[in-house]
């Protein structure tokens, strides 16, 4: 048997079910985990008790557009562009700012062009896994096995042309660990 689904209103730690305590001049909120009063409880909530605004939500029956920030807190926040709207960096904005660009920046193609993905896969994959083996060189690699003096000089030769050794192991099935110790005993 599951326990009912709570309603509005009904209690819920410190607080009430889906609802928000402010205090009467809207300054400040109750935590529902703790009961503490806070002008932001999505920040409360990721120091005091580690976990993210929207899990804070989902525990406590607030639906995800709901603000964690005290209604006074809110009203500042709103006020701020106003405020700012003759100052010299406001001016700079409003002069280079294209809505339709940045609209279209947050698409996924937007966010993906080719060739940043390109540069990515070109800089970030192949930096840290070395040029790969060829399958002539992992024959050779095999093909002489038998002669770890003459496996080692293969290895060697592999690795001064690009290939990391964690990439030999990987293609011969060798431990990386066993890799560098043959090639530190040829040296």
């Amino acid at each position: 048997m599951t326990a009912a689904e709570p309603t509005p209103g009904d209690p819920d730690g410190h607080s009430r079910w889906a609802m928000l305590e402010a205090t009467e001049d809207g300054e400040l909120l109750r935590c529902h985990e703790c009961g503490t009063w806070k002008r932001a409880l999505g920040t409360h909530a990721w120091y005091a008790h580690g976990t993210t605004a929207a899990e804070y939500r989902r525990r406590h029956g607030l639906s995800s557009g709901q603000s964690l920030a005290s209604p006074a807190t809110q009203q500042r926040f709103a006020a701020m562009p106003q405020a700012q709207a003759g100052s010299s960096g406001r001016r700079a904005l409003e002069a280079s700012r294209d809505p339709d660009r940045a609209r279209a920046a947050m698409t996924a193609e937007g966010q993906h062009r080719p060739q940043r993905v390109a540069s990515r896969v070109a800089t970030g994959s192949q930096a840290r896994r070395g040029r790969a083996l060829s399958v002539a060189e992992i024959a050779a690699l095999a093909h002489a096995e038998g002669d770890i003096e003459r496996w080692s000089r293969v290895a060697q030769r592999l690795v001064d042309d690009g290939v990391r050794q964690a990439e030999i192991g990987r293609a011969t099935g060798i431990p990386a660990p066993t890799v560098s110790q043959r090639l530190r005993r040829r040296r």
